[in-house]
């Protein structure tokens, strides 16, 4: 699933809808657990007159329905957008993304899949030290 670009003028909304919509897909294919992968939205700088300053609010409620609904998981192309186009035209990154996380967490392969995400953060002086899970491949 890779949508939400529309939806920046009722951010505050979009949680609940998508939750909603993933509800109503399973029920109508008898399934509650079906799996639902999405795509999270990509960064931008501007697109014919659209800043995307609801995005970080769009891209937290994925993460919250991902981290509400069971079996619902999110493929991150924080690295993958484009400067003037809301649509980044470089599908590779996000189809291989999706297709890891279907490996791993619908088929059960071993193999990493989820996007870092920052565990926790401690000060050392100056220095702030952060650990991340699923950070398998950060340098």
């Amino acid at each position: 699933y890779y949508q939400g670009c529309s939806d920046e003028g009722h951010s505050d909304l979009y949680a609940a809808c998508l939750e909603a919509l993933i509800r109503r897909w399973r029920a109508d294919w008898g399934d509650e657990t079906l799996p639902f992968l999405m795509v999270q939205l990509a960064p931008f700088g501007e697109w014919m007159g659209n800043y995307g300053t609801e995005y970080p609010t769009l891209r937290a409620s994925q993460l919250e329905v991902a981290g509400t609904l069971e079996n619902v998981y999110v493929a991150s192309i924080g690295d993958a957008g484009m400067r003037y186009d809301i649509h980044p035209k470089h599908k590779r990154k996000p189809g291989e993304r999706l297709g890891l996380l279907a490996l791993s967490h619908v088929y059960g392969a071993d193999v990493p899949a989820d996007a870092p995400a920052a565990k926790d953060m401690v000060f050392d002086g100056d220095t702030a030290v952060i650990r991340f899970e699923n950070g398998q491949m950060l340098p």
